[in-house]
């Protein structure tokens, strides 16, 4: 034999080969070494391979690449006139993960394929042109659908002329579960294939397959889920040269499904459910039932298809008598129910493409719960019904009531061709009920969809709203239609096309609404008008309005003298400020007569502010009345020292108060400073105006004076700070070494 090398950048094969002529062809060839690189994946394999006349024998070829390990030994004859074999060939194949080779060979899929697979055949004799194939092992594991194994040896055959496959008799898994009961029967799945007269007749029998499996299909979040087991049978008649349907009939039956819903305890239990069809490439029947048990309902129905390839046609029917809708968690799962029931009788016909829907569908309930809202409706109806004019246009009606009010909706829709006609009517109608939100509202809306748009116009009255402080600490997933951009390029897409939003809308607060949250006490009242369209920011004109109030700013009670949010038609997260806060001597020491407060105007990201008091006074003394209540260094040291306390452990903090402060007007830093003598205690804010520039400006509380601090970075190890007050300057020089 000659020796042959194959040595390249991605790929090095090592081996020997021999070849003789006479008397017959003869070539024997053994690889001992296949070592490389294809598609970024190791390739490793090693064999023996032996052509002599009308046999091939491989002995010991192993190989492996991307997680696939293969091994092959025996012998394979090439026609039904060769010598007998001894050891017929014996391939074994696995694949550790299919998603490390999907990832290789098609990295841009976006169906993820995941398990893993064992698999041993062996090639028999030919027999009468046929080369029989025995299915010795198959093991197929994927975390969705569980393992399932053969449960015996398994036989197919390929036509040696015509390479037509059929099989001596039904291929059987079962699915392992180590939580069956002993006296059950396993989750079995069957096919069949024989041919007659150049026609496959392949057949598929399923049984007690595992409904639970559906559940990987929904988030993991959603506590409703569904149980049991059903059973298929499926029959298809296929072309022997291109795999196409001549015929097919089956069923699908299930006598054991149940919906859960795990928070609740809901149950809803189906006596039976089945799916009867049969057709042919041209057409197809479909014939439906959905039973509850305890007699509490069904739903019936058919659908057709006939010219499927050049026109489809449809023809069908739904009939529906309910009185539990508990099933509509499984696609609605934050909605509860209180004797529902839905009345129906739907026909559809017309074209794939322009199909005609008739009928009615009546669905009421005594209550539905929104389990996030905690909204409940009371004495819910709704009607859909086709208009009598055959063009697959619905009228909807609807009515329902919450907490003292009530909301009435009408109109017209066309679900084909997505376009929707709607009026919104309401009076005290409770759209909120949260333990930290309660609202009201009175619509007026009028709502029309068309053309991958949504147009809302009308007014939204809200007589009554009370609304609390919450914790806002924990994170919001962000809306569907929100798009990240970093750099100016765009992170992240949106999956589907949402509908563009034009809203013109004006929302009018009534006379009781109130708002107790972050300090501020009092009645909001105005009106705004809201303008939305596609690429733009919300805008919105009016104003909004604080008719009484009080703001509590370390513990200490201001009186919102005046108070308005001014919109003129910009962004609705930038509107100007007209604020005045006062503390008057009512609130302050004894024999006082003294009104300070601050005045905030502006816009909220610009804000104006400034101090005022009467009389006329130094900011520090103003803001030593403003928080404390008297001016500086009134009181004894250990008034002073209460009252700091009382600075430092206020309603909510100055935490609290800076961080919201410090957003509102840009400072790093704000809040108060002391020492060890509480008279020295002032009140400061902090900039950064360069990252090595640092100011800071303080205002005594207690005493008249005034500080101005500076802080600037040379280097890295060098810091220069300068401290200068109506009392003292200073100054120093500071440089680290860092051992």
């Amino acid at each position: 034999m000659e020796t042959f090398t194959i040595d390249h950048p991605q790929l090095l094969a090592q081996g020997s080969s021999a070849v003789a002529w006479s008397p017959e062809l003869r070539v024997e060839a053994e690889l001992t070494q296949l070592k490389g690189s294809l598609q970024q994946q190791d390739v490793d394999a090693n064999g023996y391979l032996l052509f002599d006349g009308d046999t091939i024998e491989i002995r010991d070829t192993r190989g492996t690449w991307a997680g696939i390990e293969f091994n092959a030994n025996g012998k394979v004859p090439l026609s039904t006139e060769a010598t007998p074999i001894s050891s017929p060939l014996q391939l074994e194949l696995r694949i550790a993960d299919f998603n490390r080779v999907q990832n290789v060979l098609q990295p841009e899929s976006t169906i993820p394929v995941e398990g893993s697979l064992e698999l041993t055949v062996g090639v028999q004799q030919p027999r009468n042109g046929r080369v029989p194939v025995v299915i010795r092992t198959f093991k197929f594991d994927n975390p969705d659908i569980g393992e399932w194994l053969l449960t015996k040896e398994a036989e197919f055959a390929v036509e040696l002329d015509s390479y037509i496959l059929s099989t001596s008799g039904p291929i059987c898994l079962n699915r392992t579960n180590p939580r069956r009961r002993a006296d059950s029967e396993p989750a079995s799945l069957c096919t069949e294939l024989k041919v007659s007269n150049d026609i496959y007749q392949l057949s598929v029998n399923a049984r007690d397959l595992p409904l639970f499996l559906l559940n990987r299909l929904r988030e993991q979040d959603v506590s409703e889920r569904i149980v049991g087991r059903a059973n298929v049978e499926a029959n298809f008649e296929l072309a022997t040269d291109n795999f196409k349907i001549i015929q097919t009939s089956g069923s699908i039956y299930s006598d054991s499904t149940l919906f859960v819903a795990l928070d609740d305890e809901l149950t809803t239990r189906l006596e039976i459910w089945d799916v009867d069809w049969e057709g042919s490439a041209t057409e197809i029947r479909t014939d439906y039932i959905i039973k509850l048990e305890d007699d509490l309902g069904q739903l019936i129905g058919d659908l057709s298809i006939s010219d499927i390839v050049d026109d489809p046609q449809l023809s069908g029917s739904v009939d529906m008598s309910l009185r539990d809708l508990s099933l509509l968690q499984w696609w609605l799962p934050d909605l509860r129910y209180r004797e529902p029931f839905a009345l129906g009788s739907i026909a559809i016909s017309g074209s794939a493409t322009a199909p005609k829907v008739e009928g009615s569908l009546e669905i009421a309930a005594k209550e539905i719960g929104f389990a996030e809202s905690g909204l409940v409706l009371t004495n819910v109806k709704v009607l859909v019904a086709d208009d009598g004019k055959g063009q697959s246009n619905l009228e909807l009606n609807g009515q329902a009531e919450s907490g003292q009010g009530w909301i009435a909706i009408g109109g017209t829709m066309n679900p084909l061709d997505k376009v929707l006609n709607m009026t919104i009517k309401g009076d005290d109608f409770r759209v909120v009920q949260l333990p930290h939100a309660t609202v009201d509202i009175d619509p007026d809306l009028t709502i029309q969809a068309a053309d991958s748009s949504i147009r809302i116009t009308g007014s939204v009255n809200i007589p009554y709203a009370y609304l609390e402080e919450t914790d806002i600490s924990t994170s919001v997933s962000p809306s569907r239609d929100v798009v990240l951009y970093q750099d100016g390029e765009q992170v992240e897409s949106i999956e589907d096309q949402l509908y563009q939003v034009f809203a013109d809308v004006r929302v009018t607060l009534g006379d009781n609404v109130k708002v107790s949250a972050f300090g501020f006490e009092g009645r909001l009242d105005g009106n705004l008008r809201l303008i939305e369209e596609p690429g733009r920011a919300l805008t919105a004109s009016g104003t909004i309005q604080v008719p009484q109030g009080q703001y509590v700013l370390y513990g200490q009670e201001l009186d919102i003298q005046r108070g308005r949010l001014i919109y003129n038609g910009g962004p609705i997260d930038n509107p100007g400020l007209d604020l005045r806060v006062v503390r008057t001597s009512a609130s302050m020491t004894p024999g006082e007569e003294v009104t300070v407060g601050a005045q905030v105007g502006g816009t909220l990201i610009q804000p104006d502010f400034r101090l005022f008091s009467n009389p006329a006074m130094p900011e520090s003394s103003i803001l030593s009345y403003l928080v404390l209540g008297r001016g500086p260094g009134a009181g004894s040291g250990n008034e002073n020292m209460q009252l700091q306390a009382l600075l430092l452990l206020g309603s909510q903090g100055t935490d609290a108060i800076g961080s919201q402060l410090q957003n509102v007007f840009g400072f790093d830093e704000f809040g108060l400073d002391s020492s060890s003598d509480p008279t020295e205690t002032s009140f400061y804010i902090g900039k950064y105006l360069s990252p090595r520039l640092y100011v800071k400006y303080g205002v005594g509380l207690f005493e008249n004076t005034n500080t101005f601090f500076v802080r600037y970075k040379l280097t890295e190890r060098l810091l220069l700070e300068s401290t200068a007050s109506s009392i003292a300057q200073g100054g120093d020089i500071f440089y680290t070494i860092e051992k």
